[in-house]
């Protein structure tokens, strides 16, 4: 369903990290796990409100955010971040 919400708003999905389940840091709405996801996508700035509001509205959905990258030294960050990723995912598809 994200990956609808993200695709449907003009982003393009640069790649996705399974994160699996975790202990919350604290309790929200009575849940003491979550289920976590890291997704790197790029996207155009007028997109991002609807983007949020659309996960907000997700009863799937409890907690997000949205980081910003704008620095040389962030946008390498990112880079490099989604290159392992995208590795990663396709040594794992290999063995498949």
């Amino acid at each position: 369903q994200i990956k609808e919400v993200l695709e449907n708003n003009g982003a393009q999905i640069e790649a996705v990290q399974d994160v699996g389940v975790r202990k919350l840091a604290y309790e929200i709405a009575k849940n003491q796990r979550g289920y976590y996801f890291v997704h790197y996508y790029k996207a155009p700035a007028s997109s991002i409100k609807e983007i949020e509001r659309l996960l907000r509205l997700n009863e799937e959905v409890i907690k997000f955010f949205t980081l910003k990258y704008e620095k040389k030294k962030e946008v390498a960050f990112w880079e490099k971040a989604c290159a392992k990723l995208t590795k990663t995912s396709e040594t794992t598809e290999d063995k498949e």
